[in-house]
């Protein structure tokens, strides 16, 4: 195959060969880029790393915190349906005295079934009030497996109590 040498024809065009729009790069810099180094604000190389730092500590943040206060929203829940549950119980009780133990008797039961429920940081009252009968279950948090991450913010306490009450028959 014969090799054919490229032809040279003039511009048929008015624009010079070398006008405006070949040397555009050249007379403005600033429209195109023309340099192959990157500048600073083009560089992404670490960006996701940096990101990643910076999100990170707010994301484990938000995460611990969420486990935390449902701890103390399932702690508070469980001791609220306790007492419910012994006021119910004590009910029966034909004296204050034998109410007394039946309440203390539903607080040992239900303890067991709820897993962050400690027996010997849970306290009791019972309160008689003609036909209403009050009952208060407290629990000692300072010494709990809750961490005070959740207790600063709600306020220092020791303690955390709910009652129920019920009209007796």
């Amino acid at each position: 195959m014969p090799r054919q040498t490229p032809s040279y024809r003039p511009s048929t065009s008015s624009a010079p060969i070398l006008g405006r729009q070949h040397l555009s790069g050249l007379l403005c810099p600033c429209s195109r880029k023309t340099l192959s180094s990157p500048s600073f604000r083009d560089a992404t190389a670490g960006v996701a790393g940096i990101e990643f730092a910076l999100v990170l500590p707010l994301f484990l943040f938000i995460t611990f915190a969420a486990a935390f206060f449902g701890i103390y929203i399932g702690l508070s829940h469980s001791l609220q349906a306790m007492s419910a549950d012994a006021s119910r119980y004590a009910m029966v009780g034909h004296n204050a005295e034998e109410r007394r133990l039946l309440v203390g008797d539903a607080l040992r039961d239900a303890s067991q079934q709820y897993a962050l429920i400690n027996d010997d940081l849970l306290t009791f009252e019972i309160e008689e009030d003609g036909e209403w009968l009050t009952v208060s279950v407290a629990y000692d948090v300072s010494k709990s497996r809750l961490p005070t991450i959740v207790t600063e913010p709600l306020g220092r306490f020791d303690s955390l109590k709910r009652s129920a009450t019920v009209l007796l028959p």
